[in-house]
């Protein structure tokens, strides 16, 4: 049974949170700055052939412009253990993540992902509701294993054909570059900008160039700068 006042999460209800709703409010709470949080942890939970395979029962509650939602996480390797009851706190209005909290464990991350990968999964053929047991907490009980090829998604490998000729490509942004005059690495290793020319004309400029010679003496600096300073330029 949903708690009070909540109901099941189906995919067409999933509140909307994007990548930047998520970066925002993990930079700004100091739980997820520390140093477990910051490295290996975080990566493994928050990664979508876990999450997606871990995180069951999941209901919300909608008032005002906050929404609540509420799941289950099953521990990656103790499936058998209570799974982690997480609550994440969204105000839809202003497009802001106020807080997720797990009640039992230290890391809350995998909900906050998971209702992420939901909110842009959402399709108008078919209503999924999220209102089930985890598959991960199904091991040993009606499932007695799980398949390692099971825990990710199948990637078609068929061969995809007539690629478009991308042959010319370096050379048409190198054009399209110096036609705009784009300051950029790009200008450096192909081309010169006008707006350079008479910066490459300046005295520090000039004795850089000429220090890559081996006859360093006044005269021969003079003549260099005389061959570099033609009317052309």
């Amino acid at each position: 049974m949903c708690d009070k006042g909540f109901i099941k999460a189906k995919s067409d209800k999933i509140p909307d949170v994007d990548i930047f709703m998520i970066t925002d409010f993990l930079k700004n709470d100091v739980r997820f700055n520390s140093a477990e949080v910051r490295g290996t942890k975080a990566s493994r939970v928050s990664r979508e052939s876990y999450g997606d395979k871990a995180i069951g029962y999941v209901q919300l509650s909608r008032k005002n412009n906050i929404c609540i939602v509420k799941g289950r996480v099953c521990p990656e390797h103790r499936f058998r253990s209570k799974a982690y009851s997480v609550t994440l706190t969204i105000n839809e209005k202003s497009r802001k993540i106020q807080d997720v909290q797990c009640h039992n464990c230290a890391a809350s991350a995998e909900l906050l992902v998971w209702t992420h990968r939901r909110s842009v999964d959402l399709t108008t053929t078919e209503v999924a509701c999220y209102w089930k047991k985890s598959r991960l907490s199904g091991i040993g009980t009606v499932i007695k294993y799980i398949e390692a090829e099971k825990l990710t998604k199948k990637i078609s490998t068929t061969p995809v054909e007539n690629f478009p000729d991308d042959s010319t490509f370096l050379q048409e942004v190198v054009e399209f570059a110096k036609n705009q005059q784009i300051n950029s690495q790009i200008e450096q290793l192909n081309f010169d900008l006008e707006s350079k020319k008479a910066y490459n004309l300046s005295l520090h400029r000039l004795i850089l160039d000429f220090n890559q010679n081996t006859d360093l003496r006044v005269e021969k600096f003079l003549e260099f700068a005389k061959t570099e300073m033609a009317e052309a330029v």
